[in-house]
Formats: structure tokens, C-alpha cells, sequence
């Protein structure tokens, strides 16, 4: 089951509340909350879920307001994910620091098919040095 909810405006107070909701949606096997001006604690939020959505294969969260507090909330759950093959955290506010929490956490990942985070704060030389580290880091579709 896929559940697309791009571009609804649900910002860290509805991310709140759709975590709460996501707990008895374990079949959800594609979630998309694109455009959501969602930032560090809505993902927050969002990851403590994620490890009871055992059927999750897709997440995409591109263009948000999520910095590198997000990153790294995001980051300490990827390797507790059961299914998760496809992230997507591009156009957001992430910096160095979060893209290399990402780029850590996707070492423990082996189901992981693609992690793309491509964002213009993350420094080119040092977002081409993650994707030379792993093939699975991408900055588009």
C-alpha cells in the first residue's frame, strides 16, 4: 500500500500526529511526505515510527525543512529498519554533519538500495567524497 501526502503543509505538529496514526498502518510498504515544510522534530517524530512500519520499502522526504538534528534522528533508526530499500532527503537543510550521519548509518544498511540527500548546504567536494565511499548515496532519481 502506497500513501502519497506530498505537499499538504503538514509541517512537526501534523508529522506528530501522523506518527501516532502510522503505528496501526503496518502495512504501509511506500510513504511519501514530500513538501512538507516537516523539519527536525517532525522527523523525529516520524523515526521512532519507523521501525514498527515493517513493510516500508520507500520513504521520500525531499524538500523539507530538515537539518542535520533530523539527519541524525533519521540516521540512529535506518539500521533498525527491516525493509527500507529507497530514502529520499534531497532539498532540505541538511549540512556536512548530517550527511555524513546519513552516510554512517548506511553502512549498517543492507537492504538499502539508494540514499539520495543531495542538498546545496552539503559541500560538493564532500558530498562527491560520500558517494565515492557508497554507490547507494545519489543526488537524483
Amino acid at each position: 500500500m502506497s500513501h502519497c501526502l506530498e505537499n499538504n503543509n503538514i509541517g512537526n505538529d501534523g508529522a506528530l500526529r501522523l506518527a501516532t496514526a502510522l503505528v496501526s498502518l503496518s502495512f504501509i510498504e511506500t510513504l511519501n511526505l514530500s513538501q512538507n515544510t516537516i523539519g527536525d522534530s517532525g522527523v523525529k517524530s516520524l523515526s521512532a515510527t519507523l521501525i514498527n512500519l515493517p513493510r516500508l520499502d520507500r520513504l521520500s522526504l525531499h524538500s523539507n525543512i530538515i537539518c542535520d538534528g533530523g539527519a541524525k534522528s533519521l540516521a540512529a533508526v535506518l539500521p533498525q529498519t527491516s525493509a527500507l530499500t529507497e530514502l529520499d532527503v534531497r532539498y532540505n537543510r541538511l549540512s556536512e554533519a548530517g550527511a555524513q550521519s546519513l552516510a554512517n548509518s548506511l553502512k549498517q544498511c543492507v537492504r538499502m538500495k539508494s540514499l539520495r540527500m543531495w542538498c546545496k548546504r552539503i559541500p560538493y567536494g564532500v558530498f562527491e567524497r560520500l558517494q565515492q565511499q557508497d554507490h547507494r548515496i545519489m543526488d537524483t532519481f
